[in-house]
């Protein structure tokens, strides 16, 4: 596999995660993963990244098959509930058969997503995106649309000095993994329908205008 050269075409606003990766092989061969495209816009060296992404991006790991080795068995959430707390501001629930995992977005109109991982009602892990472009998570929502294996990437330009999605998709399910900046991480399995739902009900969202802000007050005495 060839190496790929600089392209003057990504020298544009699309932060990483909204350009384009090739797609994993379907069996998940011992085959690397072609690094992504060199670019002057990015903000932060690849030096300064987490050692998963390093090699990576050095085309030395195929990255679906590392993480699977890291997360062997995650729990599959099948199970999706939406409410909506206003036209711009909603929640997302996803949680397996029995209840004990669950996944709760908590998502508004503009662009602001965290993802919070529940065990058993006693432990959660939350991490904050609130820093995502329209053209980050547009390219995000169609990648994951996609029905073949891929992997896709939802960050801010920020990379991965802020928390960070990453989502591997084969045919049947999706896995889902998430970075914390502050050095935690949690991983969970969403089946293609539940996904699907979810995916749906984002794009919806995000197509609302946000609210303006309300002028301040002015004191009259």
């Amino acid at each position: 596999m060839s190496n790929q050269t600089h392209d003057p075409s990504f020298d544009d606003d699309l932060t990483i995660p909204a350009r384009q990766f090739p797609a994993i092989s379907e069996g998940l061969s011992d085959e690397p993963l072609p690094r992504p495209p060199d670019s002057s816009a990015q903000r932060q060296p690849s030096s300064s990244a987490p050692w998963l992404l390093k090699q990576f991006f050095a085309n030395q790991i195929n990255l679906a098959e590392e993480l699977s080795r890291r997360y062997p068995s995650l729990p599959l959430l099948s199970v999706l509930r939406l409410r909506s707390l206003d036209t711009r501001h909603g929640l997302a629930s996803l949680t397996t058969q029995d209840g004990v995992a669950t996944l709760l977005l908590d998502a508004d109109a503009t662009g602001r997503l965290t993802f919070a991982f529940s065990y058993a009602s006693a432990l959660t892990l939350s991490f904050k995106l609130d820093s995502l472009s329209s053209k980050d998570r547009q390219n995000w929502l169609e990648r994951m649309r996609r029905e073949k294996d891929d992997v896709a990437f939802l960050w801010g330009e920020s990379r991965w000095e802020k928390d960070y999605v990453i989502c591997i998709l084969h045919k049947r399910f999706i896995n889902l993994y998430a970075f914390s900046q502050h050095n935690f991480e949690a991983a969970v399995r969403l089946t293609p329908e539940a996904a699907n739902r979810l995916f749906d009900w984002l794009e919806t969202l995000w197509q609302t205008e946000p609210a303006d802000p309300e002028p301040p007050q002015i004191l009259t005495w």
